[in-house]
Formats: C-alpha cells, sequence, structure tokens
C-alpha cells in the first residue's frame, strides 16, 4: 500500500494500526447492476476504514471506549468461571472473572437509532464469546436520517446539504479511543462537520476544512443554540468547549468570516 510504503521507496511512510469495518446496515443495494438487475452479488453495505499513524504505537487507550458488560458476563463475574479450554480451543482463566468496568469493545459500532444522532452501541459477533471481553472490528451505524436537524435546517434556509454524511457513532468512537479532552481534532474534508460538533462536545479542540462554501454554512447548523447535543460529555477535567449556548460564527476560527 503506497501509504504505508517507507519513503525511500517512494511511499508516505504511514503504519497500518488497524483495519476498522463500517457497516451501514440501510445502505442501498449497490452496485446496482450486480445487486438489483443482473441478481449476481450481494448488497455491498461494508467501507473499509484505515487507522493510520506516524509511529507504530500510536496514542490510543481503548478503556476510553468500554462497552457495558452483558447480562453473561455480568453472571460470570458474579457466579465465577471454571477455567477449561473453549470450543475454538481458546484457553479462557479465572481471570476473566475480573470486573475492569466494562468489554474491550470490538470495531463493530452500532448507532442503534439508524440516524446521526444516537447512542453509541458496540455489537457483537461471536456466540462463543458472548459475556467476554473481546470482539471484533466493525463499525455498524445508519447514515440515512432523513430529518435530523442539520436537514431541516438546511432545508429551510435553501441550503444545499452534504450528500456524503457519516454518523456521529465514527467520529465519537475515534475520538475517545485516541484522543483526550484538550486535544486537538483535524479533518481537513469535513463536509457538514460532523467531527467537529462531535469533538467540540467532547471537549477537544479542532480544525475542520471545507472547500465547498455551501457546505460550510450548512455546517454551522450543527452548532446553533437549539441544535441537539451529539453525545454527551461528562469528563470531570474539561469543558470548557462545550457549544450549547454558542454558534459556529462565535467560535474564534470564524470570527471574520462574512455568513
Amino acid at each position: 500500500m503506497h501509504l504505508c510504503r517507507p519513503p525511500k521507496k517512494g511511499g508516505l511512510g504511514f503504519y497500518l494500526a488497524q483495519e476498522i469495518y463500517w457497516y451501514n446496515p440501510a445502505k442501498l443495494p449497490t452496485p446496482a447492476e450486480w445487486v438489483t438487475v443482473r441478481r449476481e452479488r450481494v448488497k455491498d453495505a461494508v467501507n473499509t476504514i484505515w487507522w493510520l499513524s506516524k509511529e507504530p504505537h500510536p496514542k490510543a487507550n481503548n478503556k476510553n471506549v468500554l462497552k457495558p458488560y452483558s447480562k453473561a458476563m455480568k453472571n460470570l463475574m458474579k457466579n465465577g468461571y471454571t477455567a477449561k479450554f473453549r470450543p475454538s480451543g481458546h484457553d479462557i482463566s479465572n481471570k476473566f472473572q475480573k470486573d475492569r468496568g466494562g468489554s474491550i469493545p470490538p470495531n463493530i459500532i452500532n448507532a442503534q437509532n439508524g440516524g446521526e444522532i444516537g447512542d453509541l452501541v458496540v455489537m457483537s459477533c461471536s456466540d462463543e464469546s458472548e459475556g467476554l471481553p473481546g470482539g471484533v472490528n466493525v463499525i455498524s451505524a445508519s447514515n440515512t436520517s432523513s430529518n435530523d436537524y442539520y436537514q431541516r435546517r438546511c432545508k429551510e434556509d435553501g441550503i444545499k446539504r452534504h450528500p456524503a454524511r457519516f454518523p456521529q457513532a465514527l467520529p465519537e468512537f475515534f475520538i475517545n479511543l485516541c484522543t483526550e479532552p484538550g486535544d486537538l481534532i483535524l479533518d481537513v474534508f469535513s463536509g457538514s462537520n460532523m467531527t467537529g460538533r462531535v469533538a467540540e462536545t467532547l471537549g477537544r479542540k479542532w480544525l475542520a476544512f471545507e472547500i465547498e462554501e455551501e457546505y460550510l454554512k450548512g455546517s454551522m447548523f450543527r452548532f446553533e443554540e437549539n441544535a441537539p447535543e451529539i453525545v454527551e460529555f461528562n469528563n470531570k477535567a474539561s469543558n470548557n468547549s462545550g457549544s450549547k449556548n454558542k454558534t459556529l460564527a462565535d467560535l474564534p476560527l470564524f470570527k471574520d468570516l462574512d455568513f
């Protein structure tokens, strides 16, 4: 892969930390010619996300994205577990009984509400791993919300909506996994600026760039006073950048722009 090839070999020198998969359960059946006309393929509903870094061990902490224990895991910790081999051949020890505050998430994230604004829920993919801290790497979240705040405001003001918006589950997961409150988040193709909105709510600084002025104007709606919260921010260390009473035009980056 060119991105990960060493610079001396003509590449950019990135490291591939992990592949994450975004599964969009509501994606239209594409490619249409092969799926709905010829009926020779199934629906392509998975997008690959490359987590690239400039060093082999990038800053990250999966403790920041733990998912609630399942009922089975809670029973296991309560009643105890007899160490034994699983049908897969894995040797599960009694260390799994320890309460570590939640299960390590898989790379499957499911925004069950089906829109851009919703609770982040991490899916599990294996009956055998049910109740055990572990999993796989797919983000499952719809991007088909047709009447959220952003779209309503764009329609009211006659602003062109960005056609390729992603759900809040994506930036929320990676911002929590790879950054801390006060860190700087950069999005060089911001579109409707869902990334900036989530970063703002989670107490991070952010920079967003978008070449289309129409999309930049629409992104302001995400920061209006009446815009719903994207995610809850409950970190006691820093909440100075809360956006409840702030619009995009109030932020220093946009003070001199004529909207």
